[in-house]
């Protein structure tokens, strides 16, 4: 049954796949980043990062594609101790990388995003194009609605971003167009330690005051 140019049965297809494979598995840091971007220091950076996290015992979850979503995985296996996932979206001439322990291919965005959001309990955001800022937006937007609750927001790799901050200080909060702690949702950091310490911190506090939901 089709609706709108959307396959019904595929998307109950993208949400049972998706539970079923993540039974068991606890919510882990999702990282969005770019497919394009490959070896450099971003790839490097994005690597050391995920490999802490991983020896901390949190999951690392990308999109499961080449460039630096490659070096969150290649970190996670190369930190031992957090399992590396990948959401992948079916999208032509785009390979899987090889440090996947669980993979699972999504048919559309919308049910891919509704993962992301479920199974992470935080974000940590790298270098990265459209598809990067377009996963960030959406989250902050779903944050600052309060239609998800809130969580750490980190984007790392702060030279890359540094426009992007002026912007948001200088023009959408200026302008009024979001509030001052709109943008306090948001830390940036290139600094391991601080990453890991914002994180340790969330995840305590979730666990004194438990929500039945993940989201």
């Amino acid at each position: 049954m089709k609706e709108k140019g959307i396959n019904l049965h595929k998307v109950n297809k993208d949400f049972l796949t998706a539970f079923k494979t993540l039974k068991g598995v606890n919510p882990g840091i999702v990282c969005f980043s770019s497919a394009k971007i490959n070896k450099g220091p971003f790839y490097d950076l994005a690597t050391n990062v995920c490999k802490e996290l991983s020896r901390k015992g949190y999951n690392i979850i990308t999109g499961g594609g080449p460039g630096i979503m490659e070096a969150c995985n290649r970190g996670a296996i190369e930190g031992k101790n957090g399992k590396s996932i990948g959401f992948q979206i079916e999208l032509p001439n785009q390979s899987d990388n090889p440090y996947l322990d669980i993979s699972i291919k999504f048919k559309y965005f919308f049910s891919r995003k509704t993962m992301f959001a479920r199974y992470a309990n935080a974000y940590v955001v790298f270098p990265g194009g459209f598809g990067t800022l377009d996963e960030l937006f959406e989250i902050l937007t779903l944050i600052q609605t309060q239609k998800i609750k809130k969580k750490p927001i980190i984007l790392v790799g702060v030279k890359y971003w540094q426009n992007l901050i002026k912007f948001i200080i200088n023009t959408l909060q200026h302008q009024g167009a979001i509030n001052k702690g709109d943008y306090e949702l948001i830390t940036f950091t290139d600094d391991t330690n601080t990453i890991i310490k914002i994180i340790d911190s969330f995840i305590k506090e979730k666990q004194r005051f438990p929500r039945k939901k993940f989201i």
